[in-house]
């Protein structure tokens, strides 16, 4: 949608224009932040409620027998609308992560006021597995990687970002 463009186009002006576009960084990055940030945690919660809405349709397989086919076809409808909203805010927190990258390559020595905010969203829930989190759920994260679905590609991004924030930002800030 219109705000992951609005990240692309962020993220293509301060490749371009490199240490010129350091006036914009305290209008721009605080926006990127906020946004990005809202967006995992939108994402965070769709993760949450498609896995209530698999263990409920689980439960309702059950009684899936007894069930209308209209009843089916309003389940389906309601898990569709949970994956297209999933895939929005994937799509989003894509762009917005990129768009960190780029700054992180660029300008990496303006990002310390904007320190506290880049961490929240990399360590965001939906983002990073869980500490001590199962085999069903890492399983589960493969298995949306292999189906090239925004949410893993957000994952991934945000895995990258945490591995060259070290380098990219001087030690003493960390």
């Amino acid at each position: 949608p219109v705000v992951a463009a609005a990240a692309a186009c962020l993220a293509a002006i301060i490749r371009a224009l490199g240490p010129r576009s350091v006036p914009v960084l305290p209008i721009a990055v605080p926006a990127l932040l906020a946004t990005a940030n809202a967006s995992a945690a939108a994402l965070a919660d769709a993760k949450e409620a498609a896995a209530a809405a698999t263990a409920a349709a689980a439960t309702a397989a059950a009684a899936a027998a007894a069930a209308s086919p209209d009843d089916e076809v309003e389940e389906d409808a309601a898990v569709v609308a949970a994956v297209s909203a999933r895939d929005d805010e994937g799509y989003v927190l894509v762009a917005s992560l990129k768009a960190v990258d780029v700054l992180m390559q660029q300008l990496s020595g303006f990002l310390s006021p904007y320190l506290p905010d880049l961490l929240r969203l990399l360590l965001s829930p939906a983002l990073v597995l869980a500490a001590g989190a199962g085999l069903v759920e890492a399983q589960a994260q493969t298995a949306e990687a292999a189906a090239g679905s925004s949410a893993a590609a957000a994952a991934e991004s945000a895995k990258a970002l945490r591995d060259s924030l070290p380098r990219a930002l001087p030690m003493r800030l960390l």
